[in-house]
């Protein structure tokens, strides 16, 4: 039909329209186009019905035959020009992908020049990283938030904590049985808090609990190794987020222990000293008397030591008397001002104290106090020591004084009586530092009624205690100047007890006593007398707070000593019988002159071994007195 020629005659007439190069193509489209005209002229003006049509055909038929010869050709030289164009392409696309090929190359060429660069960087920076991890002292290390140690580290650190597997190790395993288990959890704690984004690094660089830390490593042979470490911690950012704590150890160990060595040599010329001024301040014939009575003391912790205890209440009884001798020895150089024989001597009460404290004891508990007893012997040798040489600078001044001239002889004469016992403690004192710096007054003492050494000192100790408790106090005495020779000691060491534990437990502070509508300083009176019936009897009063016997009740339940059930129904009589117990105290806390529960303990123990009693009367508010019986000479039993 026309109408199916028609789409024919468009589909030619898209196809004679293309453009293709060269004149063959151009010739042939020319001929397409002109045969096609012709044809598609016929079939224009041809009649629509069936002879028509049909002749037509045969009148267009040669020039349809052209046409499609014509096509024919221009589809062979399109594909002439396709194949060119394609060839063309090939080529363009080879040197494309030549040139990619070259580029690529290239890249490829600089990139492995760069990272070639890198890594020698990398190595480099690794060893120079090597070489400082193996030289530097320092234990460094990096911390993870899960508290991991990283794999790189200082050689130091091995050395420091004595192993090498740091692989998979957590600062708490590294710290873990090196450091007290207290202080590995503040140290644990205190790293935490260092990953805090609002934590201010140098603030809380003050806190650091391993700032100073005593670290003790066990080795095979079950010994300790101990020393000092210092850790410092750094936080590390990275793109302003915080990635890991750089940790630096330093070992501190030779510093420690010159400061060590330093305060120790400070403290023994500080000991000498205040030893040196304590001895010039007591008469030379007391301060013998004292060390012979120590020396025994001495002697007898010793003994006491040595005595087999088989049970628990054999071993209590051994430190219960090793407890009351050391207290005497305290107390005695108290009364003396003798500092520092009383402070080696509280040290002792501490390990005393200690071994009260445990649960249970044995013979190997006993072991460290052999360390204290040597110690005091050394100190107590070392005052022997310095008076020994105190004498011979004396004998050579004296010597000396005596050769110069018979001016300066008679001055030597003058000064030796200076240092007989009569003179009081300052006079001695004065003229000893005389001849010590070569000045020694050339006048004779002016001569003083003999005064009672042990009341000098009563009132002394009552004074220091005050001091040391912020109290005030006036000690007098009684009787003490013509004490019989057979009760000295013993008064002494019991009126030494008494005196402590007036000022200590009895004299109220001064605010206390004002508010008691009392003046402020107390008033202790020390006595000593003799019955009718020939016994004797030293009498120690305040006028303190007086003992509550519900006081007493109350701090015997504390302290395990007696059941509440059972308190209900104790007397009065039978409580204060409670002060005289080993370790009983009703001090709150432990000091020089209190809380060991030894005081009454002690003049308990001296007044039974004497054949003595012990009596006690106290009123609330208005003071208490204690009085010390003890028998007639025939019946005193020596202290």
């Amino acid at each position: 039909s026309q109408r199916a020629l028609r789409e024919v005659d468009s589909a030619v007439g898209q196809i004679v329209t293309s453009a293709v190069a060269g004149n063959k193509g151009t010739n042939a489209r020319s001929a397409l186009q002109t045969n096609w005209k012709a044809y598609r002229d016929i079939l224009d003006g041809s009649s629509p019905d069936t002879f028509a049509t049909a002749k037509l055909l045969n009148t267009a038929k040669p020039k349809l035959d052209a046409s499609a010869s014509a096509l024919t050709e221009y589809s062979a030289v399109f594909a002439r020009w396709f194949e060119q164009e394609a060839r063309k392409f090939k080529l363009l696309q080879g040197a494309v992908i030549a040139l990619s090929i070259l580029l690529f190359a290239m890249i490829i060429f600089y990139f492995l020049k760069t990272l070639r660069q890198e890594e020698e960087g990398v190595a480099r920076a690794r060893r120079e990283t090597e070489q400082i991890l193996s030289t530097v002292n320092e234990g460094l290390f990096l911390l993870d938030q899960d508290g991991m140690i990283g794999s790189e580290y200082s050689r130091a650190l091995a050395e420091m904590f004595r192993r090498d597997d740091f692989e998979d190790l957590s600062f708490k395993d590294l710290l873990n049985r090196i450091v007290p288990e207290k202080t590995l959890g503040v140290a644990l704690d205190f790293v935490d808090l260092l990953w805090g984004d609002r934590v201010n690094e140098n603030l809380v660089k003050d806190l650091n609990p391993l700032n100073e830390v005593e670290v003790n490593f066990q080795d095979i042979d079950g010994m300790y190794d101990t020393c000092h470490l210092a850790f410092d911690f750094n936080r590390v950012k990275i793109d302003g987020k915080l990635s890991h704590i750089l940790v630096t150890v330093t070992d501190i160990s030779e510093r420690v222990q010159l400061a060590r060595d330093l305060e120790e040599s400070q403290a023994q010329s500080q000991a000498q000293l205040d030893l040196l001024l304590s001895i010039l301040h007591v008469e030379p014939q007391v301060l013998g008397t004292f060390l012979d009575d120590t020396d025994s003391a001495m002697d007898l912790i010793n003994k006491i030591l040595r005595k087999p205890a088989r049970d628990e209440a054999s071993f209590r009884e051994k430190l219960n008397e090793i407890f009351r001798e050391v207290h005497k020895v305290k107390g005695e150089a108290a009364t003396l001002g003798l500092s520092t024989i009383e402070v080696k001597s509280h040290d002792f009460e501490n390990a005393l104290e200690s071994l009260r404290d445990q649960s249970k004891l044995d013979g190997n508990d006993f072991l460290p106090l052999a360390v204290k007893l040597d110690d005091l012997l050394s100190h107590l040798a070392s005052v022997r020591d310095l008076i020994a040489r105190l004498s011979a600078i004396q004998a050579h001044e004296s010597t000396m004084a005596m050769q110069a001239s018979p001016a300066m002889q008679a001055s030597a004469a003058v000064a030796a009586p200076a240092m007989d016992s009569a003179d009081s403690p300052a006079e001695r004192t004065q003229r000893l530092e005389g001849i010590l710096l070569g000045s020694a007054d050339t006048q004779p003492p002016k001569q003083k009624p003999e005064a009672s050494a042990l009341a000098s000192s009563l009132i002394a100790l009552g004074n220091k205690v005050a001091t040391d408790t912020g109290k005030q106090v006036t000690v007098s005495t009684q009787g003490l100047e013509d004490l019989p020779e057979p009760y000295a000691a013993l008064v002494k060491d019991v009126a030494v007890q008494l005196v402590r534990n007036a000022v200590t437990h009895g004299i109220e502070t001064p605010q206390e006593r004002g508010d008691a509508d009392k003046p402020p300083g107390g008033q202790v009176t020390v006595a000593f007398y003799t019955k009718n019936d020939g016994r004797h009897v030293l009498r120690c009063a305040d006028d303190g707070r007086g003992i509550s016997a519900d006081n007493i009740r109350i701090t015997a339940i504390q302290k395990g000593l007696l059941a509440p059930e059972d308190a209900v129904d104790l007397d009065d009589v039978s409580t204060m019988k409670l002060l005289f117990r080993p370790g009983f105290s009703t001090a709150e806390e432990v000091g020089p002159h209190a809380g060991r529960g030894v005081g009454m303990d002690v003049i308990k123990d001296l007044v039974v071994k004497a054949n003595g009693k012990v009596q006690m009367n106290t009123k609330i508010g208005e003071g208490s007195t204690i009085r010390v019986v003890l028998p007639g000479a025939e019946q005193l039993v020596a202290a």
